[in-house]
């Protein structure tokens, strides 16, 4: 048994629909009995739909009870997904029989890049304040993603505090006040490793 290709694409948008077409055959002269066909989406893509309508999606992993399958015969099916998040994600195909002479041709794998962004932020500051005391806290944010994004971030200041207190701010960035916000808006990079 082999799933003998797999065809989707080498990159994709988050958010995007992407398809992936699994051929598999019988490599042997035999019928195949019990036939399986496993994929297993990464974490990073939902499953929408498959052109045979009868795979059975349980996190993340949809099977598909292929039946007989006479020797030397090969068919396919396309598999729908929705990709979520940026990053690069393997996805990996699987099939099995009741009985197969060459189990180590039973699986195939297509890598498949997901373009995203992946903003971050964190706050660091003292968690007890007294009356009077100058205070600094310290919004560190970057892009863990593989795309550049235009982002807001946006700090809540704690209860007692107005924008109108700041005294300084040096991210030299324009900034919009609330009544106990600040706001900027930034374009992270994405991040080289």
């Amino acid at each position: 048994m082999s799933p003998s290709s797999r065809l989707g694409p080498a990159s994709v948008n988050a958010g995007d629909t992407l398809t992936f077409t699994l051929t598999y055959s019988n490599a042997g002269n035999l019928l195949a009995t019990g036939v399986v066909l496993v994929d297993q989406l990464p974490s990073a893509m939902s499953y929408v739909s498959d052109s045979l309508g009868s795979g059975v999606m349980s996190n993340g992993v949809i099977t598909w009870n292929i039946g007989d399958l006479n020797g030397y015969a090969s068919s396919s099916l396309v598999l729908t997904a929705t990709a979520l998040a940026g990053g690069d994600y393997q996805n990996r195909a699987t099939i099995s029989s009741a009985f197969d002479a060459n189990p180590a041709n039973n699986t195939s794998s297509i890598t498949v890049t997901i373009l995203g962004a992946d903003p971050y932020v964190s706050k660091i500051g003292p968690s007890i304040l007294i009356g009077g005391q100058v205070v600094s806290y310290t919004l560190t944010y970057g892009n863990a993603g593989n795309q550049s994004a235009n982002v807001t971030i946006t700090d809540t200041l704690p209860i007692g505090f107005t924008a109108a207190e700041i005294v300084t701010d040096t991210s030299g960035l324009n900034s919009i006040d609330g009544a106990n916000t600040r706001s900027w808006t930034a374009t992270v990079e994405l991040t080289l490793n």
